[in-house]
């Protein structure tokens, strides 16, 4: 081989090797706005993550809440249920009363069943 040849051999495989040594450092570091980026992807993710979860805690929440109204409600209706029923057993029912009105006094009398007599 003669030697123009030889250089000429010996600079394309210098010329290739830094070719080679580039590709592989840039493949190596990240750009700084990569890192920049990365992070703020990684930040959303927790953000969104965060807020999913806060979402679903107030869901729960609001559904606790419902059934305690609903519970609430339940147990004032059975509450109410009761009374009433035992305002009848004390009073004998309300079956068979009857209201007189005295058209000269403002004296109602109510009678039941039972015997008893109210004036209101």
């Amino acid at each position: 081989m003669s030697s123009a040849r030889r250089r000429r051999v010996m600079a394309s495989v210098g010329i290739a090797a830094i070719a080679a040594t580039a590709a592989a450092w840039s493949g190596c570091g990240d750009d700084p706005q990569d890192k920049i980026n990365e992070a703020a992807d990684q930040a959303e993710e927790q953000i969104q993550q965060a807020q999913d979860a806060a979402q679903q805690a107030a869901d729960q929440a609001q559904q606790e809440a419902d059934q305690a109204v609903q519970d609430a409600q339940d147990q004032v209706e059975q509450l109410q249920q009761d009374i009433q029923d035992q305002v009848d057993e004390a009073t004998g029912g309300t079956e068979g009363s009857s209201t007189t009105t005295n058209d000269d006094s403002s004296t109602t009398t109510t009678t039941d069943d039972s015997g008893g007599v109210t004036a209101n």
